[in-house]
């Protein structure tokens, strides 16, 4: 698996966006263009639930070390 980021989310979901907004309903069989409209709300949720587990990953990295540190800290104090 690679690894997402929230940079990619936003560039996947803009480059969507511009993709969205160059169709013309009234130009296009009305079949499609509910099609790219339901993709593009699939899109909405998949990144919005990718960042959100993304964020989640990276604040319990920071906990993780955070709690490391703690732990280093109490050794140290208990060994002066």
């Amino acid at each position: 698996m690679t690894g997402i980021t929230i940079g990619g989310l936003l560039k996947k979901i803009q480059a969507e966006i511009v993709a969205i907004q160059k169709l013309d309903p009234l130009s296009m069989d009305p079949q499609l263009f509910k099609c790219y409209m339901d993709k593009a709300r699939v899109m909405g949720y998949l990144c919005a639930t990718a960042g959100q587990l993304i964020e989640k990953h990276d604040l319990e990295k920071r906990l993780e070390a955070i709690e490391r540190d703690l732990e280093q800290l109490n050794e140290r104090r208990g060994a002066a």
